[in-house]
């Protein structure tokens, strides 16, 4: 019990410490943490967005018993095109990260430093996220640059990180970085899928074995579990920027801690093969354990295909709302898919509750790519989100309240015992009566 309970406290502050990371003032390669043998090495070649998903992996493996160090080479931005052009030209134009935290030179790193640093294990690349839609842009940087891995790594498995499409508004073409308008999100992350698929096979990886889908998970994410396809501006802390189940933290659809989470799920599940809903690590202290799970388990259900949070026809995650009169808090369930056949009508009823928990909300995402959906009846009780019934018919209606219900009873039953009580002291006044005026008939005889 002392163990675990010690266990905890290393875990929560090693989290602590990757959330204040981006203050640490980079130090020289040199000193960059000894290597050990039971340490397993990743080497991510790619930009922000490598920075993003590997944040907290070491963390999560960390809980789960495993020891991981993962490697971030960063430039912004940075393209296949440019990664090769870096390398050809021994460019310092490198930060590299170690476990969320920048060791870098202070005039930069080339890649080669990069690759001296550690015996790796496995090497991730990645396109720029705006060009990973179009595999033209990938050629022939791609083969070169796996050619380069291998001869400088020769030891190391070659994956490639999924990365992921940008939130709805900025996938429409509205975005400051990359102008290419799609029919929506889900569109944009089709594309790149099917891009980083082809790459796979280009260089002669197994897609289903050797891509990390990164980019499957957040979509999931925000398509199916209420999470929130969108970012929050301003210069806000931390917290602020994950409000409302935000994923983004900025206009470049970099991921917030929520969205980070997610992604180190993924990685450890996919590179190691362990079970991350297990991990005991990497709370970042911002979510409730049952947030916290829920994130797991899209992670888990992407790389192993288990479908997880289905209750009956519904996708089912915890919920709790706060009553505007008493201000108690509620604990209930929030409706976040519909995972059933559409009725041959077309109508659905929403369900009161689940397994004895009250339904509480239907998210925006219920009905989200849904089709054959026309009508939903809803009870009156539940809450909805503006866009939850979208295109479709709503029909409110009222839900009989139980302890009116009990009240009635209890009444109906007090009203049944009255008047058997008034019956039997009404038969015992006709007998008393009767009785007497027998008595004085007698009497007069």
């Amino acid at each position: 019990m002392i163990k675990k309970i010690i266990k905890r406290i290393l875990c929560l502050i090693f989290a602590i410490i990757l959330c204040f990371s981006s203050f640490i003032v980079p130090v020289s390669a040199d000193e960059v943490p000894i290597e050990e043998d039971d340490t397993i090495y990743i080497l991510a070649i790619g930009n922000s967005y490598s920075n993003n998903a590997s944040y907290y992996v070491s963390s999560i493996a960390y809980g789960l018993g495993k020891k991981v160090s993962v490697v971030s080479l960063y430039d912004d931005g940075c393209t296949l095109e440019r990664h090769v052009k870096w390398y050809k030209q021994n460019a310092q134009e490198y930060e590299f990260y170690i476990d969320g935290v920048n060791y870098s030179k202070p005039k930069k790193n080339t890649m080669k430093e990069a690759f001296a640093l550690y015996d790796y294990d496995y090497v991730t690349i990645q396109q720029g996220s705006g060009p990973a839609t179009t595999f033209s842009t990938y050629e022939p940087y791609l083969t070169e640059l796996n050619g380069i891995i291998k001869k400088h790594l020769p030891n190391a498995k070659i994956l490639i990180h999924q990365t992921w499409s940008y939130s709805e508004h900025d996938a429409l073409g509205n975005g400051p970085y990359w102008k290419v308008a799609y029919k929506s999100s889900l569109d944009m992350f089709g594309k790149i899928e099917n891009a980083y698929e082809k790459a796979a096979q280009k260089i002669g990886l197994n897609p289903e074995k050797d891509i990390i889908p990164v980019g499957k998970a957040i979509q999931l994410a925000k398509d199916e579990y209420g999470f929130g396809d969108f970012y929050i501006e301003g210069n806000l802390s931390t917290y602020d920027k994950c409000a409302d189940g935000a994923l983004y933290n900025d206009n470049v659809n970099h991921l917030n801690l929520r969205g980070r989470y997610i992604a180190g799920c993924v990685w450890v599940e996919k590179i190691l093969g362990l079970d991350c809903r297990e991990t005991t690590c990497a709370e970042s202290g911002m979510f409730s354990e049952e947030e916290t799970m829920v994130m797991r388990q899209i992670a888990h259900e992407v790389v192993t295909g288990e479908v997880q949070c289905v209750v009956g026809d519904w996708r089912v995650v915890p919920y709790e709302r706060v009553d505007n009169d008493t201000f108690e808090k509620e604990k209930g369930v929030k409706l976040v898919h519909f995972m059933g056949e559409a009725p041959a009508d077309g109508t659905v009823t929403i369900p009161a509750d689940f397994d004895g928990q009250k339904v509480l909300m239907v998210d925006e995402t219920a009905f989200k790519y849904v089709d054959g959906i026309k009508k939903v009846i809803i009870p009156a009780n539940i809450e909805f989100e503006e866009n939850a019934f979208k295109g479709i018919e709503k029909e409110v209606v009222a839900v009989k309240n139980e302890n009116d219900k009990l009240s009635k009873e209890k009444g109906n039953a007090d009203g049944s015992l009255t008047l058997i009580i008034i019956a039997v002291i009404a038969v015992i006044i006709v007998i008393g009566a009767v009785i007497v005026i027998i008595t004085l008939k007698n009497k007069k005889r």
